[in-house]
């Protein structure tokens, strides 16, 4: 099922760049950690650690996007509050 911002469409290096540029990569780290089953609050230990390292390619891949995903819902829901103006006169 494609999303509505055609995320899934977006290639590897699409993803890494959007990451990267918006500075979310522990953002991404702990989006991966819950998804492994860890709390994503807590330090990174050696068990974080090897768990990220042996993650799939399909579990990173699906983490990134859901990183993405949330920073995009929340810029639209900034830009939606900041766009309202009042009707009231």
């Amino acid at each position: 099922m494609e999303s509505p911002t055609g995320m899934e469409e977006m290639n590897d290096a699409d993803i890494a760049r959007l990451i990267e540029e918006r500075g979310l990569e522990v953002t991404y780290l702990r989006e991966l950690l819950a998804s492994l089953g860890f709390d994503p609050a807590a330090e990174f230990g050696t068990a974080a650690v090897d768990a990220l390292e042996a993650a799939t390619y399909p579990q990173r891949r699906r983490a990134a996007l859901r990183t993405i995903g949330i920073v995009i819902e929340t810029e639209t829901e900034t830009e939606t509050v900041e766009g309202e103006t009042s009707q009231e006169d």
